[in-house]
């Protein structure tokens, strides 16, 4: 199942599939920095935030970067819900995150509950959709195929029909740590998958988030460099002499200021 096939994209996507495949794997990248980001933002153990972050960025990051390509008839298709998919060669993008926990690669089940706009993304644009179920034991029935929201209706009349391509991935608080992506059929309402075009797995490269410590340049002056000021004493005058001397006050001197005010301090 795992093993790389890429004649399915080069299908796709023609000379731009490597194009476009960088660029999702620098979205997925994008995805990862912004859900970490909020995280540390929000300054919280829980994961609320950042799960949110990557929700909806995992959308909107992909997209940008295969916009940025520039490819002609590349655009955004609005699906109703929060986010919009990408249509890049007459073909839907679809990422979405997989259990970290109980495998490192695809899997042959949805991870989550079938949604009405996941149901209607595969019947319209899976490769031979076959969405089964059984009523009584050993008995398959086909029930009707879901009512498409408009934008999707008028997506499917278009002439070759759009296809439908799933981007699985790893991610967690701790980074990316796997992508596919590849073509799959749901076979059923318990989300099994068929995964038509043995999937492919994705460069995801983790640079260094570290941040180095901003070093003074040596050309620019700070608070203790240059020379000390030369600075002149001051002196008393011969009337202020003579006055302390007709009085008979001692002469009260710099340490003998300091060493009274910490006398004053220690009593307190």
């Amino acid at each position: 199942m795992s093993e790389a096939n890429s004649l399915w994209s080069a299908a796709l996507f023609g000379a731009d599939t490597l194009r476009i495949q960088g660029a999702v794997e620098t979205g997925l990248l994008d995805t990862r920095d912004a859900m970490l980001d909020v995280h540390a933002v929000a300054r919280s153990g829980k994961q609320y935030a950042a799960a949110g972050a990557r929700m909806t960025n995992q959308f909107d990051r992909v997209a940008e970067h295969v916009l940025d390509l520039g490819i002609e008839g590349t655009r955004l298709v609005p699906v109703g819900t929060f986010y919009e998919l990408v249509l890049v060669r007459n073909t839907l993008l679809y990422p979405f995150r997989i259990d970290t926990q109980k495998r490192s690669e695809p899997g042959e089940k949805w991870p989550r509950k079938i949604t009405k706009i996941v149901a209607e993304l595969f019947s319209a644009f899976g490769p031979e959709a076959r969405w089964t179920e059984e009523a009584l034991p050993g008995v398959g029935v086909e029930p009707p195929e879901p009512d498409l929201r408009r934008s999707l209706a008028a997506l499917a009349e278009l002439s070759p029909r759009p296809a439908l391509v799933l981007i699985p991935y790893v991610m967690n608080l701790s980074g990316l740590h796997g992508a596919w992506w590849g073509q799959a059929s749901l076979l059923d309402g318990a989300g099994h998958l068929d995964w038509a075009s043995r999937f492919t797995a994705l460069s995801v490269e983790q640079p260094s988030r570290l941040t180095a410590v901003p070093q003074p340049r040596t050309t620019q002056a700070v608070f203790d460099s240059g020379e000390l000021p030369q600075v002149q004493l001051a002196t008393r005058s011969d009337a202020d002499r003579s006055m302390i001397r007709k009085l008979d006050l001692p002469v009260q001197t710099e340490q003998d200021a300091s060493e009274s005010d910490t006398a004053k301090s220690d009593e307190h």
